[in-house]
């Protein structure tokens, strides 16, 4: 049995069009109608010349819905708080809070 040895070159061909102008552009949106919770989403781009997007719609469970704002809800929360405690250095009575947990 022979062994071969198979090269494959691949060219890439530069084109013409700057990499400069991409844009990209996604949203989604999700309500309750009933007990089912509708969702779609919707993405848009432009790369290298060429325009792409993609859509769906469908239905699923209420309890998804509610899970998905329960965690946005969360997540909100959490990042508020990150952001208040970068704030709270500069607070007048930061630095006698600071002295009482010593």
């Amino acid at each position: 049995m022979s062994k071969h040895l198979v090269k494959h070159g691949v060219v890439a061909k530069k084109s013409g069009v700057s990499t400069f102008t991409t844009f990209r552009y996604a949203s989604a949106e999700i309500s309750v109608r009933g007990g089912r919770a509708h969702v779609s989403a919707r993405r848009a781009q432009w790369e290298d010349g060429k325009l792409s997007s993609e859509a769906f719609e469908g239905e699923v469970d209420r309890t998804v819905y509610e899970q998905v704002v329960l965690q946005a809800q969360r997540y909100f929360i959490g990042q508020t708080a990150l952001f208040l405690q970068s704030l709270a250095s500069f607070l007048p009575f930061a630095e006698k809070r600071s002295r009482d947990g010593d």
